[in-house]
């Protein structure tokens, strides 16, 4: 590699360093969403620990009623902060090492692929300033603490590089490159994933290859990897009272202006102490803006690759989504309702303005001039409003459901009435309620109960009741909880007048034996993680075959 080339590289990275100084603390940054992040991430810890894989039940969310939250959020950002937080023993640090990660990651990854298409290593620098110094990824970062969103932004460019690349080169390496950012793009952030899956399929339509059909092929096998999550997701979000989210209705308020989208006042949202009435800006910069007009006017000037074509498409459509004169289109795709805020999809106009940076091939030093002196006001932006700090233990036991609504709650659950009591086991013979019509405080107790295990997931203890009745597990029934007493399995009553959707598990008079486990045994998991298994197979076989130089025929 020339010296230039590294010279620019290490330019890049110092800079991107310099973007994280805010991180290298022991504690969580003042967030919208890094208190969830913290509490997830302990939860995750303790799905693993207990067994689960992959983990789908937090057990010890929800005031320890355990939540669904796994079923439906994102598992990957927590992959990675469970790794950093068995290294450190620590749930800050091992958040804050995870966006050091993402903020390097992003701009390696910005560096190698303008670099692989412009061939021009400055620039390549220049691309990944402008990315990942743009002020929506420092605001997914800072400000609304989406570690989520950050990994997702994080994993693009690389996703990008194994697309370009490898419709150029059949090489074995790429298409695993290729398999894996699409794995991990589906495993970051399902919201993005969505409107980025159309921008994919539009590019291998329109910049048609000979191994387009190996890329549709790794894609296929990609998307069936992911089917551990995607498909009960899907499924059972019908469970939960997640279509109740006020936000999925109310998306029209959130529609950006044209000048919120050049430059608006940069903020934490109300985060920072002593600010009153504090919003937080929402703008693409006025450098993209910037690099979009000029390569639009060199784009008349000069035949320019069909690439080029295609990004300010991209570009123009992001934009025209977040404007309120297009809402007619969020009416009738209500798909697009699900990402709650129209100004999500900033990060697409980001990216698109960055790849039309690259295809325009601007090698001037007025205006790499230009992007370094934004860079550095960006880099006042890179820094969080404050920060906070819990140990372990909290973290461990954090009381919250790690969502903002609750909205992951089953349809059948009642929060108020359950904690009433917070007593792990009750038991309650036939005929007999726990609250008496005058004290609806404290519940009554019948026999006798003695706890053996209790890992959020795997539960067992023993219980006595002179007559036959039932018990009240402090536990938030979801499918996938079964039950034995004395070893014979027993079917689950959840829907009790008293504590609505508790575990309730029916007994006959004397002692017994209760083991409650949370499992898979449910049917969309079970054919997802099944699914899941043949991906990852096919792929293998695919790869195998590629080595070895075994040639399938082509369709």
């Amino acid at each position: 590699m020339k010296p230039k080339v590294v010279l620019s590289l290490i330019f890049l990275l110092a800079i991107t360093l310099l973007a994280t100084r805010g991180l290298w603390r022991p504690a969580l940054i003042r967030s919208y969403d890094m208190e969830f992040h913290a509490a997830r991430t302990a939860n995750f810890y303790l799905a693993l620990k207990s067994g689960q894989l992959p983990p789908r039940w937090a057990p010890n969310l929800n005031s320890s009623f355990g939540y669904p939250v796994f079923i439906f959020m994102y598992p990957l950002p927590y992959f990675f902060s469970t790794a950093f937080f068995l290294i450190t023993h620590s749930f800050a640090w091992s958040l804050n090492l995870l966006l050091i990660s993402i903020f390097l990651v992003t701009g390696l990854g910005t560096w190698l692929l303008a670099y692989q298409i412009s061939k021009k290593a400055w620039l390549a620098s220049m691309a990944g300033l402008i990315y990942t110094l743009s002020p929506y990824f420092l605001m997914t970062v800072y400000v609304k603490g989406a570690v989520a969103e950050a990994l997702f932004m994080a994993i693009l460019p690389w996703l990008w590089l194994a697309l370009v690349t490898s419709q150029q080169q059949r090489r074995w390496y790429w298409q695993i490159l290729w398999y894996s950012t699409l794995v991990m793009m589906l495993l970051a952030h399902h919201l993005s994933a969505m409107a980025l899956i159309p921008v994919v399929v539009a590019w291998l339509f329109i910049h048609r290859r000979q191994n387009n059909w190996r890329l549709l092929i790794v894609a296929g096998l990609a998307g069936l990897t992911v089917q551990f999550f995607w498909l009960p997701m899907l499924i059972e979000k019908k469970l939960t009272i997640v279509s109740q989210n006020h936000l999925m209705t109310t998306y029209y308020q959130d529609f950006l202006s044209i000048k919120e989208l050049i430059w608006s006042k940069w903020g934490y949202g109300g985060f920072t102490v002593g600010v009153a009435n504090e919003s937080f800006s929402k703008m693409l910069g006025p450098v993209l803006w910037i690099v979009v007009l000029i390569a639009g006017f060199l784009f008349w000037k000069k035949r320019r690759p069909k690439a080029l074509w295609f990004w300010f498409g991209v570009f123009i459509l992001s934009i025209f989504l977040m404007l309120p004169v297009s809402r007619f289109i969020w009416e009738i795709f209500s798909p697009l309702q699900f990402m709650q805020f129209p100004w999500r999809l900033l990060w697409l106009a980001s990216w698109s303005g960055t790849m039309i940076f690259i295809y325009s091939k601007m090698n001037h030093w007025l205006i790499y001039a230009g992007i370094l002196l934004f860079s550095l006001i960006a880099l006042s932006w890179a820094k969080p409003a404050g920060y906070f700090e819990h140990d372990t233990h909290y973290w461990l036991e954090y009381p919250g459901t790690s969502t903002s609504l609750d909205e992951l709650n089953p349809q059948w659950f009642d929060m108020v009435a359950n904690m009433r009591s917070k007593q792990k086991i009750l038991l309650r013979p036939d005929g007999e309620k726990f609250f008496s019509y005058r004290d609806q405080r404290q519940p009554d107790q019948w026999g006798e109960s003695r706890e053996e295990l209790w890992t959020g997931t795997h539960i067992k203890y023993f219980v006595k009741l002179d007559r036959d009745g039932q018990v009240a597990q402090r536990t938030l029934y979801f499918p996938g909880w079964q039950a034995w007493v004395d070893g014979q399995r027993v079917e689950i009553n959840y829907q009790d007048l008293e504590f609505p959707g508790r575990i309730f598990i029916p007994i006959s008079a004397g002692e017994h034996q209760i083991e409650v486990k949370f499992t898979n045994q449910v049917w969309d998991r079970r054919l997802g993680d099944v699914l899941s298994v043949l991906g990852m197979l096919g792929f293998a076989l695919m790869i195998l075959a590629e080595v070895t130089g075994f040639e399938p025929a082509k369709p």
